[in-house]
């Protein structure tokens, strides 16, 4: 089994060994990738993950090859044939179309015929050079009146042979992949369609080895739909290649027959289930696709560097129930809300303006977020007026509304804000992800943040798990502050479950801030277990041990007292504050610090956690772009020279915020490839476009990026 999936993840079996065995213990990818790393050979988390899927794949792969043969040993129906093509299915897809034909009640043609001992005739047509209908005379009688029923009837197990040869079968498969083509046409009827939303795929064709991820993910969505219709083809004669792959020539005695079989089995058997398969493979390689974009996409939106504002305003847009206005402060909590109608179609831009201006005034804001959703270019300008008109030192951003409603809606924002409207926790939502994107994001189902590529066409199950390991992951990436981290933050760290993360919270409300982070085990609920998992992600600013603000887990800080030890320093850990700590350890070359009694992972793991890694390593990363003027469609004439952020990637291309209503696409063209494009553009990232054309009639907005 690890040599398997040793081929699939190019990691040694002793690789996989050890990654099996400490999840088996109870360990976590996370913990696993960041403490263990000896053990698996620097392994990093997506390397885990890859062989921890594949595993499971094969588990459920041999149970259910396990339970087939069982079922068929029970019904007696388990022949050596059968059994060694259930043995040799290296996929559940290809194992379950071996075991179709026997979850039928009724028997197929070629179970009733190999009842009746027509086998030996099967193998005569098969590969005699003569035909020998005289030698099947015995099987007449109760069931066969001729030799011609004889043959007949041994024909099914032939084209049950053939249907079920699985070289064949791979042959064909190949063949199709690399000749082959998806045909596409729109339905019939003429009501279908009437947004021309699948226009692209009305007379489509393509290479099966060049489709791309999201065609098919949009032809799948057209066709469950009603409105796309499509099929596989090739431009091949098959039926001679299967004749040639199976030897059957004319100087067989039963050619005729033969021939008629290898059609029969194709068109009946081999093509559709070819197909099947095909697409099947092409839909889970497009999900794959699609789930790995919006993945890479949420991940880049929840490690936006946090901005430090004084008072916030959120600002949930809307035209006719009017615009809703939360203010919070430097920590997220919530200080006043109001309702303004700045746009159609009431347009009380009067009454707007005192009241924005009054909270302005009030609570000193000095950031102003609105949502991206409808209304949002009205209430921009709006607000971009104001700030002009009356030389405000305030600024303003477009921000991601995405969830928004979805979390006003949930038990966390009733938690939080019982007695507050839904609109009211939007715009609060809205306000608090200046301060923190990840704080916020978390709150939210991350299948519910759009910043996906046809994210609602995927296995739900498989984008929810993906998009929880990339929350995890994050989270762990950056740490949590015990003192300031809601239960909603913390109940994503390792050995820290939702009842313990509400333990936490209680704890510091009834005894006060955790001082270090040992503190943990004073918490209900809180083992040896849990405290080994989850102490390494857990930060404690304020403790009297320095290691405490580090990536450096408690079970290794004797290691770092010794290195002191190595380096002549003799004070005690906790005599030494943190920029003390950096200065010694920065103060030599990491592969000059040498202590006879720590390995060499073990010296530089510890010298980039104290030298090279920020308490917060969203400090390096890209925060909210804001602005204080707002421009129009109009003012992006061609080659103008832009600055935008990148909302979103996706395989055809970059979507950027240029500050309008409408987003620019940078296409995929513009890059030397995609695996370039999405190794160094992500959401957030400020980034210099040229306007290449703009289409008033569409709205759309084709940019390029500008060259230095």
């Amino acid at each position: 089994m690890y040599n398997i999936i040793a081929s699939i993840t190019n990691s040694t079996a002793k690789q996989i060994e050890a990654v099996i065995s400490l999840t088996t213990e109870g360990y976590t990818i996370p913990f696993i990738a960041r403490y263990r790393k000896e053990q698996t050979n620097y392994l990093d988390e997506i390397e885990i993950k890859q062989i921890l899927e594949e595993y499971d794949k094969i588990v459920k792969l041999n149970t259910r090859r396990a339970e087939i043969i069982a079922t068929l040993t029970e019904r007696e129906q388990l022949t050596p044939k059968l059994q060694a093509l259930l043995e040799e299915a290296n996929k559940l897809s290809v194992l379950e179309e071996i075991y179709k034909p026997y979850k039928k009640k009724q028997k197929t043609k070629a179970m009733l015929a190999r009842e009746n001992g027509l086998e030996e005739v099967a193998n005569s047509i098969r590969f005699f050079k003569q035909r020998r209908d005289s030698d099947f005379s015995k099987y007449l009688g109760k069931n066969y009146a001729n030799q011609a029923e004889v043959i007949a009837d041994a024909l099914h197990i032939v084209i049950d042979d053939i249907a079920n040869n699985q070289y064949l079968r791979n042959a064909l498969k190949d063949i199709y992949l690399q000749k082959g083509f998806l045909l596409v046409v729109k339905s019939k009827g003429d009501d279908l369609d009437l947004e021309q939303t699948y226009k692209n795929y009305y007379e489509f064709k393509k290479a099966l080895k060049y489709l791309e991820s999201f065609q098919v993910l949009a032809i799948n969505r057209g066709e469950k739909e009603k409105i796309l219709t499509s099929t596989i083809e090739v431009d091949l004669d098959l039926q001679y290649k299967m004749e040639r792959i199976l030897r059957i020539y004319q100087e067989l005695g039963y050619y005729p027959e033969l021939v008629q079989a290898v059609k029969k089995a194709y068109s009946a058997s081999l093509k559709p289930s070819l197909i099947r398969e095909i697409m099947n493979d092409l839909t889970d390689s497009a999900e794959k696709r699609s789930i790995e974009v919006f993945g890479s996409n949420l991940r880049a939106l929840l490690l936006k560097k946090p901005y430090r504002a004084n008072c916030l305003m959120g600002i949930d847009p809307g035209f006719r129930t009017g615009c809703k206005v939360a203010v919070v402060d430097q920590f997220g909590s919530f200080l006043d809300h109001e309702v303004i109608y700045p746009v159609p179609p009431l347009n009380k831009l009067v009454e707007a303006e005192k009241i924005v201006l009054n909270l302005v005034n009030k609570y000193q804001i000095d950031v102003i977020a609105i949502g991206d959703g409808t209304a949002s270019y009205e209430t921009s300008t709006f607000i971009s007026k104001l700030i002009q008109k009356h030389k405000l030192p305030t600024k303003f951003t477009v921000i991601s509304e995405s969830g928004a409603s979805v979390y006003s809606a949930s038990e966390i924002a009733h938690d939080e804000f019982p007695d507050l409207d839904l609109t009211i926790r939007s715009a609060i939502s809205i306000a608090r992800r200046v301060l923190s994107f990840l704080d916020e994001m978390i709150k939210i189902p991350p299948e519910s943040i759009g910043v996906g590529m046809y994210q609602h066409d995927v296995n739900a199950k498989r984008l929810k798990e993906s998009l929880d390991f990339e929350v995890s992951s994050v989270v762990h990436h950056v740490g949590v502050d015990l003192n300031t981290s809601s239960p909603y933050l913390l109940k994503f760290v390792s050995g820290i479950t939702p009842a313990v993360a509400k333990n936490i919270a209680h704890y510091r409300h009834e005894s006060g801030a955790f001082t270090t982070r040992k503190d943990l085990m004073k918490v209900k609920g809180f083992g040896p277990k849990a405290f080994e998992l989850a102490s390494g992600f857990c930060r404690v600013s304020n403790s009297p041990n320095p290691l405490d603000n580090t990536i450096i887990h408690p079970d290794d800080y004797p290691k770092v007292i010794k290195i002191l030890h190595c380096l002549g320093v003799k004070e005690r850990i906790t005599a030494i504050k943190y920029a003390e700590l950096r200065r010694i350890f920065s103060a030599l070359p990491k592969q000059n610090i040498e202590c006879n009694d720590l390995s060499r992972h073990d010296i530089d793991f510890i010298y980039s956690a104290i030298v090279e890694r920020d308490i917060d390593p969203r400090e390096s990363l890209p925060t909210v772009r804001l602005s204080d003027k707002l421009p129009s469609i109009e003012d992006f004439t061609e080659y103008s020279n832009w600055q935008g952020e990148v909302k979103n990637v996706t395989d055809f291309g970059l979507f950027v915020n240029l500050g309008i209503k409408t987003d620019g696409l940078v296409h995929v063209s513009n890059f030397a490839s995609k695996k370039e494009m999405f190794k160094n553009y992500y959401p957030g990232k400020i980034i210099d476009v040229t306007v290449k054309s703009v289409d008033m009639e569409r709205n759309r907005i084709q940019l390029i990026l500008t060259r230095e």
